[in-house]
């Protein structure tokens, strides 16, 4: 059977709060992965042109070198520069969580992808097959773009079917947190001053520890010893009495 040559497709979905896209891919010059088997050509020269007109300023490729030296694709990383596209090599292992070696390579990564999508530019993200490994690491980014963890796994499974697909992956972008976010505020709310009108001296003092404890001793009603309070009793109930002992 004669090979058709085919397209090199590209989906991409908007990277949270930015205005650039992240993109997700399989391998430049791999044939796309068929139980039937393939029946593409793929050309290298012609996926990396797809993947310059696509406007792609930065594609990080995931596979490790032994992979890349397998398919044959050593001239990738070359062909890539020549058109002014800057290439990382972060290799995640094949089933798709990261291990200290990535996690490594990664923080050296990430903040620059995140600079070139804050200034509306685009990043793909490629392995071998463009699901397990490409889509969890697109989740990642989004989520340390500050999108929600859950959001972003929704958003990449809807741009790219099949990807993350494994509770492992999923347990870990559920885990991550945008490194931004901050601790919720436990400061004391400032009572609200009316403007124009300066606050008096009970003001002032309201709120204060021993301000508030005056006051409340104040407010308390004074205890009267038991056999004053008896007296004054017998005493109201004699006037009203006069045959009463004490009339």
């Amino acid at each position: 059977m004669t090979a058709t040559p085919s397209h090199f497709p590209i989906a991409s979905l908007d990277a949270a709060r930015t205005r650039g896209r992240i993109g997700m891919s399989f391998c430049p010059g791999r044939p796309p992965h068929s139980p039937l088997g393939s029946i593409y050509s793929r050309d290298l020269a012609h996926d990396v042109g797809t993947i310059a007109r696509w406007e792609t300023r930065v594609i990080v490729t995931l596979m490790e070198e032994r992979e890349l030296f397998e398919l044959g694709l050593q001239d990738l990383p070359g062909r890539l520069r020549s058109l002014g596209i800057t290439w990382h090599l972060v290799p995640l292992p094949e089933h798709g969580v990261p291990d200290s070696d990535f996690d490594r390579r990664w923080a050296a990564v990430s903040p620059g992808l995140a600079m070139v999508l804050k200034q509306k530019g685009r990043v793909l993200i490629h392995c071998k097959d463009g699901l397990r490994r490409t889509g969890f690491v697109a989740a990642r980014l989004l989520v340390e773009l500050g999108c929600r963890p859950e959001d972003a796994i929704n958003r990449v499974r809807a741009a790219r079917p099949g990807a993350i697909d494994s509770i492992e992956q999923e347990r870990y972008v559920l885990a991550a947190r945008h490194s931004a976010e901050a601790a919720p505020s436990r400061a004391v709310p400032q009572r609200i001053q009316q403007p124009g009108r300066k606050r008096t001296r009970a003001e002032q003092i309201i709120g204060r520890p021993a301000a508030l404890s005056l006051l409340a001793q104040r407010a308390a009603p004074t205890p009267q010893p038991f056999l004053t309070a008896l007296v004054r009793h017998d005493e109201q109930d004699a006037n009203l009495n006069p045959s009463s002992p004490l009339a």
